[in-house]
């Protein structure tokens, strides 16, 4: 048994990378499955996902990123009536590629989003299964890029750019292995895979070049489950990426590299979209999921239905964290490049709640157990050692300044456009000489800072224990008041309960043992509303096993 403090965090789901010899990985599972995750990965715990594409543009139907093949190959009669009804007879997919404009496309403004939200690593779609290039791809003659057709932009450069001049954030790119109509592609499939023209000529040149060009520190590979990794030359690409390429060092890969590889290979495991296994697994992996519960990508057709609570978004990261594992967070902007304001409202509220609880959250671990028995609402983690938990507490601090730098911002704004309504509206008095009757009323200014300390602001004081705290994440507040878990075990005199975020935030709480064995904790007796947030509370326990 490892004692870390007094939590016993679960380490194996992932090891640190140490690159003080230089390890040479040979192009075999059994190689490349041995190279440590860089440690960025598993620290960030919060990645956010962007589809985007041609798809974009008709934007229609359950999961628009899959039109051209439910047009096309599956004939769903809801496309094929779409399409008759609002597009000529002679119409193709490709038609479409002139109305993905990203005209309002500002990828400052992402990566700032992107930032509040309070993730730490960002994955784009290069490519997609209809094989249409967000960069200007010198690897095919044929126009079915971005720079050639659409918005005549380098979508990956320009984001790749922001994020880095704006963020400290970690940049990655999706990339499918597969295309549905590529004549290479499918004469391969129709050689039982005993060829590969399509991966000689199109995959690997496309991923080399990407890599060199963009340096992503995240390749999110898909589109590999019509053939197995030796078709794909996988274990040779990842050996030059791991030995050679420019991101060597920092780069981290998915485990989507073959039929025979998934959930199996590869660096860490995302399995299935929407992975969520409820336990600890034995590797690293990534929950990849939707705030809008059935498309990647923005679709025209939806609904308030159709997306995510709060409450929804924050249990399953809290249940996907306490497992051990990341949540890659996908939005799915507009053909025109907008973020639609209820995802810019789901990514914000992560972000303020991640102000708070960030210190229990960023590099945290697996507690000995990741869900209490006796409340099923209420999850747990814990941080491995005090550098760590000081590093999670700065990058929490530091959020929380970035949110309060974007309120000043916005008030400024207001105050802005405050001042150019009465300069206004004393033109159209003197003008129209309206009289009295016009209101006067005065504008009501919110102080920014006061908010930002009864929301955001902690006032540090000394830990009276040396110790780690164990995290409980209280996902539904209990109707009497009172906290009963089963889990946290041998508290004495000196250990502590401290709930984050409440305005008496480093006053300890009321609590009491159980027998045989747990506690009760007296939550906070203060409204709701007084709370920095009303759907997930993070408690700190100090001294308990």
């Amino acid at each position: 048994m490892l004692k870390l403090g007094i939590c016993l965090c679960v380490l194996a789901c992932f090891v640190l990378i140490d690159r003080s010899e230089s390890i040479i990985y040979e192009p075999t599972w059994e190689s490349l499955d041995k190279r440590p995750l860089p440690d960025w990965f598993d620290f960030s715990k919060l990645g956010i996902f962007i589809h985007w594409g041609v798809f974009s543009a008709p934007s229609y139907g359950h999961s628009p990123a899959w039109g051209w093949y439910y047009w096309k190959i599956q004939k769903v009669p809801g496309w094929q009536v779409f399409m008759e009804k609002n597009y000529r007879p002679d119409f193709t997919y490709a038609d479409f590629a002139k109305d993905f404009t990203a005209e309002f496309f500002e990828p400052d403004d992402w990566a700032t989003l992107f930032k509040l939200s309070g993730a730490k690593y960002v994955v784009l779609t290069a490519k997609h299964h209809e094989g249409y290039c967000n960069w200007h791809t010198n690897v095919s003659s044929w126009n079915w890029n971005s720079v050639d057709v659409g918005p005549h932009r380098d979508l990956v450069g320009d984001l790749a750019r922001s994020i880095r001049a704006k963020t400290n954030l970690h940049f990655g790119l999706y990339h499918s292995l597969y295309e549905w109509f590529n004549p290479l592609y499918l004469r391969d499939k129709a050689n039982n895979y005993q060829t590969n023209d399509f991966v000689m000529e199109k995959t690997l040149p496309e991923l080399y070049e990407i890599v060199k060009a963009y340096k992503p520190e995240l390749i999110w590979s898909d589109g590999q489950w019509e053939a197995p990794s030796w078709y794909w030359n996988s274990t040779i690409f990842l050996a030059w990426l791991y030995n050679q390429s420019p991101v060597k060092d920092t780069v981290i890969v998915n485990d989507r590299w073959g039929n025979d590889t998934t959930c199996k290979h590869g660096g860490y495991l995302n399995c299935d979209d929407r992975f969520n296994p409820g336990e600890v697994q034995t590797r690293k992996w990534e929950n990849a999921m939707t705030l809008n519960r059935d498309s990647w990508s923005w679709r025209r057709d939806t609904d308030i239905g159709q997306f995510l609570t709060t409450k929804e978004m924050l249990s399953t990261f809290v249940k996907t964290i306490s497992c051990g594992g990341n949540m890659l967070m996908n939005v799915g902007p507009t053909k025109g490049g907008v973020i639609n304001p209820i995802l810019q409202e789901r990514l914000m509220e992560m972000g303020t709640w991640l102000g708070v609880n960030g210190g229990a959250v960023y590099g945290s671990k697996p507690w000995r157990v990741p869900k209490d028995a006796m409340n099923s609402n209420v999850w747990y983690t814990c941080q491995p050692d005090r550098e760590v938990h000081e590093k999670a507490k700065e990058t929490t601090r530091n959020l929380r300044k970035s949110l309060l730098e974007n309120e000043q911002q916005n008030e400024k704004r207001k105050e802005k456009i405050t001042a150019e309504e009465k300069q206004w509206q004393k033109h159209f008095r003197e003008k129209r000489e309206l009289g009295d009757w016009m209101a006067k009323e005065d504008i009501v200014e919110i102080d920014v800072e006061e908010m930002a300390k009864v929301y955001f602001e902690k006032n540090p004081k000394q830990e009276s224990s040396a110790s780690v705290p164990i995290f409980a994440f209280v996902l539904d507040w209990p109707k009497s008041n009172i906290l009963l878990l089963s889990a946290p075990t041998n508290g004495t005199d000196t250990s502590r309960v401290v709930m984050l975020g409440s305005d008496e935030v480093d006053i300890p709480l009321d609590w009491a043992p159980l027998e045989p064995t747990g506690i009760a904790i007296q939550m906070p007796r203060v409204p709701i509303s007084r709370l920095p947030h009303h759907l997930a509370w993070v408690i700190s326990l100090y001294g308990f096993y």
